[in-house]
């Protein structure tokens, strides 16, 4: 299910003018430890668990929101603010994926 550990490490300051502060986050493939927190992320999203290949989005050390490479489907927080993660997640699936032929 979950085969890579790439993991990108996001550190920017916060300068108050309405940019996301990225410190903290972490974006990172998805292994077979994660299945437990990605249930979790899951069920408050009310979505279907995840399949295939998947990036996850984590900030402060919590999974808040995550992506199928094989689907494009996302799950996030519904609780906490995470448009500026799932931005992220969809830039690094791009990174990730090959271009269409």
């Amino acid at each position: 299910m979950f085969n890579h550990t790439n993991q990108t490490r996001l550190q920017h300051s916060q300068n108050g003018n309405g940019h996301v502060d990225a410190s903290g986050v972490t974006i990172r493939e998805l292994a077979g430890g994660d299945e437990g927190s990605l249930r979790e992320l899951s069920e408050r999203d009310t979505a279907r668990m995840l399949r295939g290949e998947i990036v996850g989005a984590e900030r402060d050390g919590r999974l808040m929101a995550a992506i199928s490479l094989a689907s494009g489907e996302i799950v996030a927080d519904p609780f906490h603010p995470t448009a500026d993660l799932v931005a992220l997640l969809r830039v690094r699936a791009g990174q990730i994926l090959p271009p269409p032929a």
